[in-house]
Formats: structure tokens, sequence, C-alpha cells
């Protein structure tokens, strides 16, 4: 049986006060974190935090598009896109 696997589209908001979900912006899930986007500590912070909030490994979130960008494309493994909406509600 084929693994679940769906993409979600980010906007960054890096060196935030706090990581937290603030809702969609022009089609895009719009995510603030506290990391500096130096030395990819802003992906890295995205991919912990998204992977506490939907209760899987950082090992099944990666970044498929938008690696030097705010604009981000992510895909994660082993979850649904309803589960994925559910968890992040």
């Amino acid at each position: 049986m084929a693994q679940t696997s769906t993409q979600l589209k980010i906007k960054v908001i890096p060196s935030a006060s706090q990581n937290r979900i603030v809702g969609f912006y022009n089609g895009r899930l719009k995510i603030t974190i506290t990391a500096a986007p130096e030395n990819n500590k802003a992906n890295k912070g995205l991919i912990k935090f998204l992977a506490e909030k939907l209760e899987v490994s950082k090992q099944s979130i990666q970044i498929t598009a938008g690696e030097i960008s705010p604009y981000k494309t992510i895909e994660i493994e082993g979850i649904s896109q309803k589960n994925i909406i559910n968890k992040l509600k």
C-alpha cells in the first residue's frame, strides 16, 4: 500500500516573537517562526514546529521548493490532508 504524502504551500515569517500558525495568506498557510533566516535555522525551526503540531517525525517533512525563500512548498509523508487540517486548527 502506498504511503500517504501531502503537500502544503507555506509563507514563513522568520525572527518572530513566537512560533505559531497565523492563518491563510494568498492561498498559503502563514506561519511565524522565532528562528532567524540564516544558516538554515528558520527552515529547521519550521520543520520542528510542523513535526510537533502534526505529531510526525521531522524526517517525514521535506522542503521541496523555496529553500531560501519565505514562500515554501512542504511535503509531509504519512499523514493525509484531512488530518493535517484537523491538527492545525
